[in-house]
């Protein structure tokens, strides 16, 4: 029932590390807490909240989501498992803001502790480089499209708590030998979850037991990192086919295919003419983290600090060996990464997954320089008595600055205030005719399906709701105007007509 004290002793933190993860803390509340709880999204986020939202109050089925009754029967642009598990906090909280919140910071404390659990898996046999499970917290969400991803809630912060938990297990089941195959297990369940919400992408941590062999030849033969592999695939595999047995499932993951896979891989969805663009966007992203990497090394050179090697190995290793653990990690980031290529339908949080990889792989590769260098700095009593000093009035700063975030907008705060004054004037989940820029335009439908349940359509003289939205600058056909009059309302970039 009670944690040895070697486990204890693992999972505790010294008073020395506090001050260091308190501003690991207070980076998390300024790049992505207060940013979150404010209002405004990014179109793909807020679409998914509502088919979401939709799905918990009745509106469409686990395998055949609903966005509105405009845009289609289903919304089959991806795997609905990021929906079903966010529509059972819609049940349980309601239809507040708050909730798809709440669920976006509940996937990032789920990676971050997932994070800590690899580094303290990799350091298990030195408590004190174990006891710095900050480091690679630190580099990881200070990487931008990290931050901005959990600030929009797209469906890479599901994905990517599922395919951390899956690399989590396999390197548990690589490295302890005791229930082999209770972790291998587990780490196929998440590799089927990853799959299910975000589809093949998530499929990538089945070649983690064959990199570890590549990586560290040593440590494990070809012939079991690949019975290893098949093991992960199998369950999936299992699944899957058990799954499309029914024509429910097998009918949604048609459609998804038609909608989404197909368009992907034949070029029409592209984003990028370019595949090789992605290694670009991937080196820009790690720029800070790799930049703190080159600060600290450059530190213990000039410093002489003494650097203890690869964690994996025993003291004994070769130099040949020192750097293969970094290696292995990076190798499992580039294999989630560079699959990727594959299509031109390229956005830099299509990444996101893989960032808590590249992450623990420059701070593996760092840490025995930045111990060496803390340890020197963490010995002088008044320099470190002033730096925690410091790192905790940061913490409450923000916190304060977070709270002061509450109730503001990040991002479409006109349009926002708009559709906030069209809603007082219209009843809920009625259907609007709208001008056709505006149907285009998913920003604006997504924000009116996610406060009011009210759907667009657009105006033709055979389809003439009661009421009919537009920018101000769009140009509806006179004869179709006329049967509208305006209804009078502040209002900066949407106009609301009334039917005469």
């Amino acid at each position: 029932m009670f944690l040895s004290r070697k486990t204890a002793l693992l999972y505790s933190i010294p008073a020395k590390e506090k001050p260091y993860w308190f501003l690991t803390i207070a980076l998390v509340f300024i790049l992505v807490v207060s940013q979150l709880f404010q209002d405004g999204m990014f179109m793909d986020g807020e679409l998914y909240v509502c088919v979401s939202k939709n799905l918990a109050n009745g509106s469409g089925s686990f395998w055949n989501p609903y966005f509105g009754e405009t845009s289609g029967l289903a919304f089959h642009e991806q795997p609905p498992l990021y929906f079903g598990l966010m529509a059972l906090f819609f049940k349980l909280l309601g239809n507040s803001m708050y909730t798809e919140r709440i669920f976006c910071l509940l996937t990032l404390f789920v990676t971050t502790l997932y994070i800590v659990k690899i580094w303290r898996l990799v350091f298990r046999e030195d408590e004190a480089i174990a006891a710095k499970s900050w480091l690679p917290v630190l580099l990881w969400i200070t990487i931008p499209v990290c931050f901005w991803t959990y600030n929009n809630l797209v469906e890479e912060t599901v994905m990517g708590v599922f395919t951390t938990m899956a690399v989590y297990f396999i390197l548990k089941s690589l490295l302890i030998k005791a229930r082999t195959l209770l972790n291998l297990f587990l780490g196929a369940v998440f590799i089927f979850l990853a799959s299910l919400t975000k589809g093949i992408q998530g499929m990538y941590p089945i070649v983690a037991p064959a990199l570890f062999w590549l990586a560290i030849p040593s440590k494990i033969s070809f012939k079991k990192s690949l019975a290893y592999s098949m093991v992960l695939l199998l369950i999936p595999l299992i699944s899957y086919t058990l799954l499309v047995c029914n024509p429910t499932v097998y009918g949604a993951y048609e459609l998804y295919f038609k909608s989404r896979f197909v368009s992907a891989l034949n070029g029409s969805a592209a984003t990028t003419g370019n595949r090789f663009r992605l290694v670009y966007n991937l080196f820009c992203q790690l720029i800070p983290a790799l930049s703190f990497g080159a600060i600290i090394l450059i530190l213990g050179k000039t410093r002489k600090t003494a650097s203890s090697g690869s964690p994996l190995f025993s003291t004994a290793m070769s130099r040949s060996d020192l750097n293969r653990t970094p290696f292995y990690l990076l190798l499992i980031g580039l294999s989630g990464s560079l699959p990727l290529m594959v299509t031109l339908e390229q956005r830099e949080f299509y990444i996101a997954t893989t960032l808590p990889f590249f992450a623990l792989s420059i701070s593996v590769f760092i840490v025995p320089v930045l111990s060496a260098l803390l340890d020197s700095f963490n010995a002088r009593p008044l320099g470190f008595r002033i730096f925690n000093l410091v790192a905790t009035l940061l913490l409450l700063s923000s916190l304060l600055f977070t709270l002061s975030q509450l109730g503001k907008t990040k991002r479409d705060a006109e349009l926002l205030q708009d559709i906030r004054g069209i809603d007082k004037t219209i009843p809920d989940g009625e259907t609007l005719s709208s001008s056709l820029d505006l149907m285009e335009a998913w920003d604006v439908r997504t924000y009116f399906n996610r406060y009011r349940n009210v759907n667009l359509c657009p105006v033709s003289a055979h389809n003439t709701k009661n009421h009919l939205v537009k920018f101000k600058s769009s140009v509806v056909d006179s004869s179709l105007l006329s049967k509208y009059e305006k209804v009078q309302m502040e209002s900066t970039v949407l106009d609301l007509y009334k039917l005469k």
